[in-house]
């Protein structure tokens, strides 16, 4: 940089904004260092340029004034820090507008610079002077956004909701705390509802250019499916490039066809606490979880003091319920703390094997303080808000998302299911769809049940008409081969005959055993359906792409780093890769067919609107990946997503015997009792519970605790 700035004084002149930039650069290396004398000489010097060639109000003039008023912060100099920084933000608002996001930072971090020096009221009007247009203006943005691209942008913003929450949180007022969760809410549902909206439209018309987008879409992610699951990698740089370069066409076909369906019509609005409060059912409540960075106070008695900083990563709970006008705000406690309760919970009542390969294995002996420690610190705090509440709706975050409520045993012994009802939200604007969407839908006439999977063989590529399936290229399978659940196979037989019992003739039924559970016949059918029930493994790989790409990483290690980071990387742009349904024939894969790995990437583009319930009797279908604030993403949220009412799905491997017990439990009670859905898989659960406890003297929840209701439960 000491180069760049004698070429730039030489050739352009000691004047010239150029030589500005070079300044500006060489400054913040010095501050990097530490040497902030030095640092402050040439912010000075560079500010003074910019004065002079570009004017007092350019933002290149207020990017110097930010970068002085950071120096002066982080030495502590306070005082000296603030009308800087309110001149930055000032020629911001003016030049740029209150919207743009460059005003829109500048104005978060000086509500931070007040808050360390203890004027949180003063920080509140900063963050008020554009709270609102900055987030009207950030729904114009995810409106036009591939769903990558909308969870990047609120990852990228996300330190801003943290700003809100920390000046609330010290100004501790209802009413501060009402604005603080609304922006939370605003910010968690920004691209579910943006989703929720288009998708209504597409299920209504559909264009033929938008139909032509469609099944370019079905391509590529076959095709990117196809290399994410490739085993035999004998290229790695070249792999990485097709891989790259199939997960950019994927992109772009997402992004033309989401600007096809949004119109010139306004983006959905943000939600409220009223809007909530509204739409809750008597006896109910809502309980939405975040994970948040916290910000810590400033330390130091004399003038120049510590600025606080983003600490720990934090859990915070707000309590809505519809017969009382306040929220409550409950601070959980640290992450850290919180999940490691979570991993020690869910090892006690799962009890599998399996709970180890899904990242959540503990030490296996635990102490009781150690068992109790997730209701003691999740649970316990949250039940005295929900006296008196018959359901409580459950928006997650992180690794919240994991754990079953329904599962905490109480002191006295008993579960929390045996007092309450769980429907988990995959936002908490889903109670906020069309009174028709909101009802129970269809009469479930239409069902389609696999079973019994044959992994080792599939049908031919035929339609049930006959007529050939739109098929991609081979893909190698999964390391390792996935054996067959024989217990599926009666279960789903059990299903069917239940269906015909409750509706004959009036209704149809299908049942795809042993080879016809092909993928390609999955998506061509699945559509087709009102209930949905799939009995296959399910997977889902916390760590990585579900490819293991063994051989690429027994190479050398450079190019195990080029596998590694574009890996990384994809998983940014698509989660739904790691979880999905096991389909025929997977282990042993044919030229010009589907690989058998249905991903929740392919299920969430399928039009699913007329699908009414889905129960995914699978291992670990419910699991995802933790994204910018939208809870888990995973196969459950890609049938929400692509339009079913209903989602069941299992948090972890379940005994398929179990399983199947419970399953029928289940459809007795919704066909033949006539019960509303959600207290028909909790009824079934309870039944389990206490035969275990009669027969085994034990609850058993890992029999029934894996299976949670997302979306409609009425």
């Amino acid at each position: 940089f000491e180069h760049v700035v004698r070429i730039n004084e030489a050739r352009l002149g000691p004047d010239h904004p150029r030589t500005a930039l070079a300044l500006n650069n060489l400054a913040s290396s010095h501050q990097s260092l530490g040497e902030g004398d030095t640092a402050i000489r040439l912010f000075e010097r560079a500010l003074s340029i910019r004065e002079k060639t570009l004017g007092p109000e350019h933002p290149d003039t207020a990017v110097t004034l930010n970068n002085i008023s950071r120096l002066y912060r982080e030495r502590g100099d306070l005082a000296a820090a603030q009308p800087i920084h309110e001149r930055a933000l000032a020629i911001f608002e003016k030049v740029l507008g209150p919207e743009h996001r460059d005003t829109a930072n500048t104005r978060h971090n000086l509500a931070l610079l007040l808050l360390d020096t203890g004027n949180a009221s003063e920080a509140l009007e900063v963050l008020r002077s554009g709270r609102g247009r900055r987030w009207r203006m950030r729904r114009y943005l995810l409106s036009g956004l591939s769903e990558g691209e909308r969870y990047l942008l609120l990852a990228r913003d996300e330190w801003q909701l943290g700003v809100e929450l920390a000046v609330a949180k010290r100004l501790n007022s209802p009413s501060v705390s009402l604005r603080a969760y609304e922006s939370l809410l605003a910010w968690k549902s920004g691209s579910a509802r943006i989703v929720h909206s288009s998708r209504e439209r597409l299920a209504t018309e559909m264009t033929q250019e938008q139909l032509e987008l469609i099944q370019e879409l079905h391509g590529a992610q076959r095709r990117i499916s196809s290399l994410a699951f490739a085993s035999d990698v004998r290229d790695p740089d070249h792999h990485v490039e097709r891989l790259r370069a199939a997960r950019n066409e994927l992109n772009q076909l997402e992004l033309a066809l989401t600007r096809s369906m949004t119109g010139s019509d306004d983006p959905p609005s943000t939600v409220s606490v009223a809007d909530l409060r509204e739409a809750l059912p008597e006896g109910a409540a809502l309980v939405d979880l975040f994970l948040h960075q916290e910000w810590t106070a400033p330390t130091g008695e004399s003038e120049a003091v510590a600025p606080g900083r983003w600490e720990r990563w934090a859990v915070s709970a707000w309590i809505t319920r519809p017969d009382r006008e306040r929220i409550v705000w409950v601070h959980l406690g640290s992450e850290l703390e919180i999940g490691t309760a979570i991993r020690s919970h869910l090892q006690s009542v799962a009890r599998t094997p399996g709970m180890t390969q899904r990242g959540f294995g503990v030490p296996p002996k635990l102490t009781r303080s150690e068992l109790e420690a997730a209701r003691r610190i999740l649970w316990d705090p949250l039940a005295e808000h929900l006296e008196g509440v018959d359901t409580v709706f459950v928006n997650p975050d992180g690794i919240l998302g994991a754990v079953p409520f329904e599962t905490f045993q109480l002191e006295d012994g008993r579960f929390a299911i045996e007092d309450h009802a769980f429907v988990y939200l995959q936002d908490a604007s889903s109670f906020l769809t069309d009174p028709a969407d909101r009802s129970s839908g269809g009469e479930l006439l239409r069902l389609l049940a696999v079973g019994a999977v044959d992994f080792d063989a599939r049908d031919d590529a035929t339609g049930r008409d006959g007529r050939p399936l739109d098929v991609s290229s081979r893909s190698a399978s999964w390391t390792g081969e996935w054996a067959r659940l024989h217990a599926t196979g009666p279960e789903s037989r059990a299903v069917r005959d239940a269906h015909a019992d409750t509706f004959g003739e009036a209704g149809s039924r299908l049942l795809l055993l042993g080879t016809a559970g092909t993928e390609e016949r999955l998506k061509q059918e699945l559509p087709r359906h009102q209930v949905l029930h799939l009995a296959t493994h399910g997977f889902f790989n916390p760590d990585g792409v579900p490819s293991l790409w063994d051989a690429a990483r027994a190479a050398v290690e450079e190019e195990r780093a080029v596998v590694a980071d574009e890996e990384r990387y994809l998983v940014g742009k698509l989660p739904g890769l790691l979880s999905g349904l096991i389909c025929a024939g997977v282990n042993r894969p044919e030229e010009g067919r589907d690989d058998g790995y249905l991903t929740a990437e392919e299920v969430r583009w399928l039009d699913l609107s007329n699908v009414e319930l889905v129960v995914l009797s699978a291992c670990g279908t419910g699991l995802g990946r933790e994204q910018s604030g939208e809870g888990l993403i995973g196969l459950r949220s890609a049938f929400r997503t692509a339009g079913a009412k209903t989602v069941i799905s299992s948090l972890w491997s379940v005994e398929d015997e179990s399983t199947a017990d419970l399953m029928g439990d289940f459809y007795k009670n919704l066909w033949i009792e006539k019960m509303p859905r959600g207290e028909a898989l909790r009824q079934a659960q309870l039944a389990m519970l206490n035969r275990n406890r009669t027969e085994h003297g034990d609850p058993l929840p890992a029999t029934w605790g894996a299976f949670v209701l997302s979306g409609e439960w009425r």
